[in-house]
């Protein structure tokens, strides 16, 4: 198994760690030091909470994984991030990210 590390996910881990006091980042880093089908699983959950969470969740915080907007994101990010340029989701793209960004926290 891989273990993925790339500066962007080390600081996010480490600030995941202190807002967190460690109870959300062993969650993290267990996802991102997973095999790539289960961090596309992953992936695709987290796209399916921002799709909930703006059209029919009522934009209640209790329906994501990471429980606020900010952590989602930034874990969507890492996760997105830890796949290989040639193996990043076809579904899922860095700018469609970042409108779930834009709608979920800016608004």
């Amino acid at each position: 198994m891989k273990i993925i590390e790339p500066s962007k996910t080390r600081s996010f881990i480490e600030t995941m760690e202190t807002k967190n006091k460690g109870a959300r980042i062993m969650a993290v880093c267990d996802v991102l030091n997973h095999d790539e089908t289960f961090r596309y699983q992953i992936l695709s959950r987290l796209k399916m909470d921002c799709e909930y969470y703006l059209n029919y969740g009522n934009r209640a915080k209790r329906n994501l994984w990471a429980t606020n907007e900010r952590d989602h994101i930034d874990t969507m990010l890492a996760l997105y991030e830890s796949f290989p340029e040639t193996g990043k989701p076809e579904w899922l793209t860095i700018e469609q990210i970042k409108e779930y960004e834009n709608k979920m926290i800016a608004a």
